[in-house]
Order: structure tokens, then sequence, then C-alpha cells
């Protein structure tokens, strides 16, 4: 049996370790504003077992001073869980919007029935 209770508590750990949470200032930003909601969308995300044209992948925002281990350890627990079964992930770095030198990333959950879609 999948043990969801745990994986959501790791879910949980890894946003609120890693993560940009929306501040609900942008009424246009539909993302998550607690890590507890992220993690709720990211398991329902991953249950689903057929794919949305609208939503092909999950797109999870990372502060700027995440690290590589950072990166890795979403690859890694995404993988080494039941979401793998539905879910590919890759790595997305956004284009500095100004001069700053710090990268921000985005952790892209991909539904498998877009994966060939992935870059």
């Amino acid at each position: 049996t999948v043990d969801w209770v745990s994986l959501q508590k790791e879910l949980v750990d890894l946003v609120g370790r890693t993560c940009t949470l929306n501040s609900g200032s942008d009424p246009n930003n539909k993302q998550p504003t607690t890590v507890d909601e992220w993690a709720e969308r990211i398991l329902s995300f991953g249950k689903t077992t057929t794919g949305n044209t609208d939503e092909k992948y999950l797109g999870i925002p990372l502060i700027p001073s995440a690290a590589k281990a950072d990166r890795k350890a979403w690859h890694d627990v995404v993988r080494s869980s039941p979401l793998s079964a539905n879910l590919s992930t890759d790595t997305y770095k956004e284009e500095s919007k100004d001069d700053s030198t710090s990268d921000v990333y985005e952790i892209r959950l991909w539904h498998k029935d877009f994966e060939k879609e992935m870059p």
C-alpha cells in the first residue's frame, strides 16, 4: 500500500525548505500560498492518471538560494515515490529579469502523457 501521509510530510518539508510561496497579493497567481496547499496540489496532480492538456506540468518555483542538492532532492523524492507512476521531473532555469547573478529555478513535474514534450 502507498503511504501517502508520509509522502505528504516529505513534500511539506521539501516545499518548506526550497520553495518560493505565493504571497497571495496577485489575484492572477493561482499558485498555493502555504506548504500544505502545495503538498496537496502535488499529490492530487501526481495521482491523476490521465493528463490534462491545460496543465501538462506543474511548475514549482524554488527560492533563489536553492542549491543544486535541493533541486536533486525534488527529483529523488518524485522518482522514489508512487508519484513516479504518472510524473517525470525536469528543472527549468528562468532567465534573470534583471542583472542579478542568482538564477531562479523551477522544478517541473510533467505528466507522463506529455513526457514527449519535455525539453
